[in-house]
């Protein structure tokens, strides 16, 4: 039986995450220690010496990468800093890319909690050194790995307080919550700070979450990497566990020749509402970024007629979709579950009409086209500009579509 290897990093935070436990997980999973440095060095930034070694915590070998700043003051940087220090640098350019919007979410998170805009940001801790090799150096890290796919595990957020720039703050601390919203987390795991601001924004950023009630495609565990935190450990090891694993994909079944994905799907089912509302409902929940949205009638208790609607949508929006729901239609309650999505890949190709260029869309599993259709919304342009009916449109772009085929055989 033939298999194919498809990459990935499940994230575990034992005792939560911060950016010198992702740096020193990716080094313990095989991230050559010189080539980082080289790397780092890349950057122009100064004032520091980069240090790594292995720590035990409470029975299990980690890594632990420490960044050690000399006496030197160093400066409070806003966002265009930064991404100044990271796009001068020899870095390749998706690297580049993932860091500068990791810091971009930040300084988002910064901006929205202190009531300025994103330019008048300082980053304080975040805009240090250290920061700045933690998370170039992890997206460099994920990249040499060649890592495709993050999930991320629930993260312990830790309780108590923690001191920052402006004081003595509650854990999480306020750009800590803001950047996990919508993640599954819960309170506890230890006391203190167990997820730092750039921890979380590397979780978030780059990682999907995966909540305990869900389970991943089958996968085989290649390597196991812990980066140590700086703090003693408590109830258990201070480490973030990273496992980079394969998923197997049985050849022969022509599953591994589709697209996959996960997606939730929102029901409601609603016997109250004026059916008027249901178009400017759909309407808003496309606004909200719906990937479809079904609405069918249904007969319900005590012989009422109702509309039952079932919404598609990613992980991500399940949320606004569902406070959609609750803002736009009468339904007092919404049941959701998560499916695995199997689809055709898709391309575009234009043809030549009578009527002008018309898009085709073309359904694929693997190298095998398998489904052709026009774009709707421009063949109804199409119709109305020239009087003629969709259908004409549709034959006619179909027929013009085969005559391009067989030009290019």
């Amino acid at each position: 039986m033939n298999s194919r290897e498809h990459y990935q990093l499940i994230v575990d935070p034992v005792s939560g995450a911060a950016g010198d436990m992702w740096l020193g997980a990716l080094v313990d999973l095989g991230v050559p220690w010189e080539e980082l440095q080289q790397t780092i060095s890349s950057l122009n930034v100064d004032g520091y010496t980069l240090q790594k070694e292995p720590i035990i915590s409470k029975g299990i070998q980690a890594t632990h990468v420490k960044v050690i700043l000399d006496d030197r003051p160093q400066p409070h940087r806003h966002l265009h800093h930064v991404v100044k220090i990271i796009e001068s640098s020899n870095l390749d350019e998706a690297v580049k890319s993932k860091a500068i919007k990791v810091f971009t979410r930040l300084a988002e998170s910064e901006a929205k909690i202190h009531g300025c805009a994103i330019e008048k940001v300082h980053f304080h801790e975040v805009g240090a050194v250290d920061a700045i090799i933690d998370i170039v150096g992890t997206c460099w890290g994920l990249q040499y790995l060649g890592i495709e796919e993050i999930h991320v595990l629930p993260l312990p957020l830790g309780t108590g307080t923690v001191h920052c720039a402006h004081g003595e703050m509650p854990v999480p601390a306020p750009a800590t919550a803001d950047l996990v919203r919508d993640f599954p987390v819960y309170l506890g795991g230890g006391h203190g700070e167990l997820v730092t601001p750039t921890g979380a924004a590397l979780c978030t950023t780059l990682g999907k979450p995966i909540d305990s009630k869900q389970s991943l495609e089958a996968f085989r565990i290649q390597k196991i990497g812990h980066g140590a935190g700086s703090r003693p450990a408590q109830e258990r090891p201070n480490v973030l566990r990273l496992l980079l694993a394969e998923r197997n994909e049985v050849v022969g079944t022509g599953t591994e020749l589709l697209d996959q994905d996960r997606v939730d799907v929102l029901e409601t089912t609603i016997d109250d509402m004026n059916p008027q509302w249901i178009a400017p409902l759909m309407d808003k929940l496309f606004e909200a970024g719906a990937l479809d949205v079904q609405v069918s009638s249904v007969m319900m208790k005590k012989g009422r007629l109702g509309q039952h609607l079932t919404v598609l949508c990613t992980p991500e929006r399940r949320t606004a979709l569902m406070e959609t729901l609750f803002t736009h239609s009468t339904t007092l309650g919404v049941r959701c579950r998560r499916e695995q999505r199997f689809c055709l890949s898709r391309d575009w190709v234009t043809v030549p009409t009578q009527y002008g260029d018309i898009r085709i869309k073309r359904g694929k599993i693997g190298e095998q086209i398998v489904n052709v259709q026009p774009e709707y919304e421009e063949c109804l342009a199409a119709a109305k500009q020239y009087d003629c009916s969709l259908k004409e449109v549709y034959q006619h772009a179909l027929a013009e579509y085969q005559v391009c085929l067989k030009a290019t055989e």
